[in-house]
């Protein structure tokens, strides 16, 4: 029951490892280029991210949308001395003094009944006073603003303004429009001036005479009349200070009194920006909104005919039906992960695209490189003429191991085999002292008389190990000479356009080279192989043989694994070496023993198959590496025979040394 339920729960186990194969004990193939890019891209990727990182936490990441919209009923827009402001004047040098004429403003609310009928409220007169900075300085403040340089140019100091103690004066609104229910708006009137002690308006100048106005009239042909207000640049996509208020003086009109009449209507939109602040999981939102007059929001009107005693111009501030509703919002956390994922992505993409095609090619260069051997010659060697030059090469390496082993067996010295001594012999448990100190001068006498013999046979005994692996050299030739394909401009070239034009020898190999890999890597062709290993083990086993084999024992990993035996070597191995050098004089060392031992192999003691076998397996080291190894195996057998006759005089020295110091000493 217990194992059903794990073969279920191993059914959904939705982690499951893959398994995939290696090459040169590694699941990925990398390269030095693609090591590179991979430091940049992930360069490139940090800065990315830490630059919006910190602009994140600074919020200098905004986005906006803007809506047009249109209302049948707009709604009411108070302007307040927070964000509009109106200087007002007729063009002379001493309008607020001694003007011409009189401007007065009036606040107007007309409201409709259902049954259409109209009710006009009382007029409120707006109470107005020469302008002053603090009139501009409260709105221009609150954006980092300073006024007072513009208001000594345009000499504001000269215009009305409305008075901020007078509470009408901070309620000015408009809104709707004239079929609303309720309609407001400013009207201002350019009336005959007259001079007056009783009048409850603050302003209360001394106006100019008849003649003067005439006068003037005569000398100008019209008189102008001055309307400023403020207004408002709005840029959304500033993550600050995306607001720019400004001084519109573009408004202004002629009229001719009593003679030509001039009316206007100035419209007012709306600006509402919303700005949400919030960056994390919450909405922070911020409303603002702002009068606004954009170019063109005016309809003005001249009547000739219409003659109005004392009553000269006319001018409307009226609510605009059109606004705008700006939205706008700072990177929130979930945008910047969004975002910083989708540049990461596509770094990896691109950047992907190109190491991934790079590091194809030079796996696929590499594995031909290690698994074949390219002969980009024309001309083929005749086979059989190769196999009988082995077979002969064979058969004088068989008789020159039998020479060597007769000539090792006369000429060596016969050695006795030595055992340990179970007990101390008895004499010399009981030397005196006298005989110690005889005994170390024979042995010095002897050492001193043997000495610079044994110096001269090491010398030449260096000489002969020097020259052990003569052909070393070749054989790391023979490796380093085989052809070798190399990741050209052209192997890439050709891999992206298959046009044969552009192909060279390296190119076509190469490609056989590949079709020869991906026909072994068929799956079809493994399990063909499995199924020939198959065969072959039941045409060299018996039934028994098979059942002992298949139950032979795995391969044992210790805890604490024993260093490998050393081979013998006849070379010294200098302490500068690099482990990479060691490594092939090694291979070299076993491959010329194996041979050696192989050709001494004696051909009576070998059955038809196993010398056919041999043959075969010779002949696939090739012609080549035959030759050096031939010629290195010469080389040592002439190197043991010298070796040989060294010791054997070596020993003959020494024995002769001992003699002639006992004799000396007996003397």
């Amino acid at each position: 029951m217990i194992q059903k339920c794990k073969e279920g729960l191993k059914l959904i186990d939705i982690f499951g490892q893959t398994i995939n194969l290696s090459f040169r004990q590694e699941e990925q193939y990398k390269t030095s280029i693609g090591g590179f890019l991979s430091v940049c891209m992930i360069a490139t990727i940090i800065s990315f991210f830490y630059s919006n990182i910190i602009n994140f936490f600074a919020k200098l990441n905004v986005t906006s949308t803007q809506e047009f919209r249109f209302a049948n009923n707009p709604d009411n827009l108070i302007l307040d001395k927070s964000h509009f402001m109106f200087a007002v004047q007729i063009e002379q040098d001493d309008f607020t003094t001694n003007p011409f004429f009189n401007i007065t403003v009036e606040q107007r609310h007309y409201h409709r009944y259902p049954n259409g009928t109209q009710y006009r409220y009382p007029n409120i007169l707006i109470d107005l006073v020469p302008c002053t900075v603090e009139h501009f300085s409260h709105l221009f403040e609150q954006y980092n603003v300073n006024f007072t340089d513009q208001f000594e140019k345009q000499n504001l100091g000269n215009f009305l303004c409305p008075n901020q103690n007078f509470i009408h004066s901070q309620n000015m609104t408009v809104g709707g429009v004239w079929a609303s229910t309720d309609y407001y708006f400013l009207k201002f009137s350019v009336t005959n001036c007259v001079n007056s002690s009783n009048s409850n308006l603050t302003w209360n100048p001394t106006c100019k005479s008849a003649d003067e106005i005439k006068n003037t009239l005569n000398s100008q042909g019209s008189f102008r009349f001055q309307v400023f207000t403020t207004n408002f640049l709005i840029n959304p996509n500033i993550p600050k200070d995306y607001v720019q208020p400004f001084l519109a003086t573009d408004q202004f009109y002629t009229f001719v009194p009593d003679k030509m009449f001039v009316q206007s209507d100035i419209f007012f939109r709306t600006k509402k920006v919303t700005t949400d602040q919030g960056i994390l999981m919450y909405p922070d939102k911020q409303n603002e909104t702002f009068a606004f007059r954009d170019y063109g929001d005016q309809r003005e009107q001249f009547e000739i005919s219409r003659i109005t005693p004392n009553y000269y111009a006319a001018f409307y501030f009226q609510r605009s039906p059109y606004s705008y509703q700006i939205n706008r919002k700072f990177l929130r956390l979930d945008e910047l992960l969004s975002y910083l994922g989708g540049f990461t992505q596509f770094m990896i993409v691109v950047i992907g695209v190109l190491v991934r095609f790079y590091n194809r090619q030079h796996l696929i260069v590499s594995i031909a490189n290690d698994l074949y051997e390219f002969d980009m010659s024309l001309n083929r060697a005749n086979t059989q003429m190769n196999f009988n030059s082995l077979l002969e090469k064979k058969e004088r390496g068989r008789e020159m191991g039998k020479q060597k082993t007769e000539g090792n067996q006369q000429t060596l010295p016969k050695i006795q085999t030595m055992t340990t001594f179970q007990n101390k012999p008895e004499m010399l448990q009981r030397t005196t002292p006298a005989r110690k100190d005889s005994q170390r001068d024979e042995k010095k006498l002897s050492v001193e008389f043997v000495e610079p013999k044994i110096q001269r046979l090491q010398g030449r005994l260096s000489i002969l190990q020097a020259k052990a692996f003569e052909y070393y050299d070749d054989f790391r030739e023979f490796l380093k000479n085989k052809y070798v394909i190399g990741l050209g401009f052209r192997v890439i070239l050709s891999s992206i356009f298959p046009i044969e034009s552009i192909k060279n020898d390296d190119c076509k190999v190469l490609q056989r080279a590949i079709d020869q890999v991906n026909k072994e890597l068929d799956i079809e062709y493994i399990i063909k192989q499995l199924h020939e290993l198959t065969k072959l083990k039941k045409v060299l086993f018996s039934d028994e043989q098979i059942t002992l084999f298949n139950f032979s024992r795995k391969p044992k990993i210790a805890l604490f694994q024993e260093g490998k035996k050393r081979r013998s070597t006849k070379f010294i191995v200098n302490g500068g070496i690099t482990v990479e050098e060691q490594g092939l004089l090694r291979q070299f060392n076993d491959l010329v023993t194996s041979y050696q031992k192989i050709m001494g192999l004696d051909f009576e003691n070998q059955t038809q198959e196993q010398i056919r076998f041999n043959q075969r397996l010779i002949m696939l080291l090739g012609t080549e590496l035959m030759n050096v190894l031939d010629r290195e195996i010469s080389q040592q057998q002439h190197l043991d025979s010298e070796n040989n006759e060294i010791i054997k005089v070596e020993e003959n020295f020494i024995n002769g040394g001992e003699i002639d110091s006992k004799n000396d000493s007996c003397r």
